[in-house]
């Protein structure tokens, strides 16, 4: 979906332009770089949106503010209207994730002397972007994916409520499936991690037994750009009596 709302955009047609740093190019496409973006991302940014069928002559520009990349397109300024938010929220995350290693991705457009026309500053995606509204239980949330339901959502919430207390902020998890496994994933910055391995590991034995009935779990911990970075695999566990069993 990404890479369809990036060619959506570049097709709306940009123009050539001239004297505005350093360049990397090649056919109709040049990137220009300057105020802190190196040849490196230049490079990398032609070699991913370069496109051998498009025979219109397009200029980009890269700059940086901090650690933050602005990706500077020229367009029509009558063509604007045809740009959706979501296609552009989704541009730059595709750019971000792609291209520039999870750096944050401001667009802009330009006209086709590089003057400023619109600035869509980068955000983040949420789990309410990725999955709706949460179950909760206390300060427990949990998003559901891959067909489950907000009812199973809330099984798991209450559970993991009960098992964890009262928590001093929100903890968020997401519950999936694959054909091997139960998805489970902690949402937490690794700074803010304050359960050891062996609580990591009980608390995944636990849902195991007495949410999904002693099946296996794929028990994960992801920080808030949803990069894994803990993976805990409950192979079996020997179930117990007392469940609130996820039905399928």
């Amino acid at each position: 979906m990404k890479q369809l709302a990036l060619s959506a955009l570049l097709a709306l047609g940009l123009f050539a332009c001239s004297n505005y740093g350093d360049k990397v190019s090649k056919e109709n496409l040049e990137v220009y770089y300057k105020d802190g973006a190196t040849k490196e991302e230049a490079q990398k940014t032609l070699d991913k949106l370069y496109n051998k069928e498009d025979k219109e002559k397009k200029s980009l520009q890269l700059s940086k503010s901090g650690d933050t990349i602005n990706f500077k397109m020229v367009i029509d300024e009558k063509k604007m209207k045809d740009l959706s938010d979501d296609d552009i929220f989704l541009m730059s995350h595709y750019l971000s994730d792609t291209v520039y290693n999870g750096a944050p991705v401001n667009i802009i457009f330009a006209d086709n002397k590089f003057v400023t026309i619109r600035t869509v500053a980068f955000r983040k995606i949420t789990l309410n972007d990725e999955y709706g509204d949460p179950a909760k239980a206390g300060k427990i949330e949990v998003y559901s994916r891959g067909g489950f339901s907000l009812e199973h959502a809330q099984q798991m919430a209450d559970y993991i409520q009960t098992q964890l207390g009262e928590q001093p902020a929100v903890t968020q998890f997401i519950i999936g499936e694959s054909t091997a496994a139960y998805e489970v994933s902690l949402v937490k910055a690794k700074d803010k991690l304050t359960m050891d391995e062996a609580a990591l590991n009980k608390l995944a034995a636990d849902i195991s037994n007495n949410v999904f009935n002693g099946s296996a779990v794929l028990f994960e911990v992801i920080d808030d750009n949803f990069k894994t970075y803990k993976t805990l695999a409950i192979a079996n566990p020997r179930p117990v009596v007392d469940t609130v069993a996820v039905t399928r």
